[in-house]
């Protein structure tokens, strides 16, 4: 089978429309990829090292380059080795692209306390779920942070965890019914099984990586 993967000249067109000019790297990024094995040894070093960095940015540039339905991110751990490093590199990647994150750790909280994580305020501000809630939107909806939210499959919560996660999606991704482009995003970082479980609830609204 000899199909040419569309190259980056001609994905460079694309983009550019009546913009696009040849120049002196357009030979070069003509070629099929098959004859680059630079340009893919290239990629597959970031993909490797720069992985989380590479992620958050064409979630935050797509997001950023449309008007309604935002796609959240969600990083699929195995084990807690993972989640400590996922933890880490999400929230590194954040920084380094200009952004500030907030790293929620929701294991064996309550969405009372993990609300308090993200806004400081105190337990009586905040003395049902209803409002903890409303307290999250109003900040992903009115704010440009990063809210990193780990292990939301371990929070305290009678409720099936997966309807919290589409409830945060959701504020997102129907922002633009109350005239809203919203400038915070959202990253879940949570063990294959919740994601599995989760999946019919959530799933179409999310960029998708696993852990290093």
């Amino acid at each position: 089978m000899n199909d040419k993967i569309v190259s980056f000249e001609d994905y460079r067109k694309r983009k550019l429309g009546d913009n696009y000019k040849r120049d002196a790297l357009s030979v070069v990024f003509e070629m099929d990829l098959r004859e680059q094995p630079e340009m893919i040894a290239w990629h597959q070093f970031h993909t490797i090292f720069n992985k989380y960095k590479l992620f958050v940015h064409t979630l935050f540039n797509e997001n950023m380059n449309i008007d309604k339905n935002l796609d959240s991110g969600f990083v699929i751990v195995f084990n807690e080795e993972q989640i400590i490093k996922a933890e880490d590199g999400i929230r590194n990647a954040v920084d380094w692209w200009g952004k500030k994150p907030f790293l929620l750790k929701a294991k064996e909280k309550t969405l009372i306390q993990l609300c308090q994580q993200l806004t400081g305020e105190t337990y009586r501000t905040y003395r049902t779920n209803f409002e903890a809630m409303r307290s999250f939107k109003q900040i992903l909806l009115h704010s440009d942070n990063v809210i990193i939210i780990s292990e939301l499959s371990k929070l305290k919560s009678n409720g099936k965890k997966e309807h919290i996660a589409r409830h945060l999606i959701k504020t997102l991704d129907d922002a633009h019914f109350e005239g809203i482009k919203p400038e915070s995003q959202l990253i879940f970082i949570d063990f294959a099984t919740f994601f599995q479980k989760a999946w019919k609830d959530i799933g179409s609204y999310l960029k998708i990586i696993t852990a290093n």
